[in-house]
């Protein structure tokens, strides 16, 4: 049977605790940097999702490898935009400790993750 890794249900947390700070962002923000967020963080659970599949196959723990590094990428887009959105004055400092909290678990994971396929090459 199929199983998520844990990356998949963090970055299920990580989603919805944005969203529920999304729908407050200013109607422009929203619309522009809001929704690229959302894009990250929807292609993140998908890299997440890629890189557990590959990492099954024998042959693909390459490419799960390289979906790790694009999911890492995707994160860091995101702790950028979030800190904008701070900047900007549209996100609480609360918000911002909150979801860069949940964002730097994952990243942990992304990078463990990482260095357990890379071994696998060795």
């Amino acid at each position: 049977m199929f199983r998520h890794h844990r990356i998949y249900y963090d970055l299920q947390k990580l989603y919805k605790l944005y969203w529920g700070q999304h729908q407050h962002l200013p109607r422009a923000f929203r619309f522009t940097t809001g929704e690229q967020i959302l894009n990250e963080l929807t292609q993140s659970i998908r890299c997440s999702v890629q890189a557990n599949l590959y990492g099954k196959l024998k042959t693909g723990k390459r490419k799960a490898f390289e979906w790790l590094f694009e999911l890492n990428a995707n994160l860091d887009v995101v702790q950028s935009l979030l800190m904008l959105a701070w900047e900007l004055k549209f996100l609480s400092h609360g918000a911002l400790v909150l979801l860069t909290e949940q964002l730097e678990l994952i990243q942990r994971q992304v990078v463990g993750w990482r260095k357990w396929f890379q071994s696998q090459f060795e």
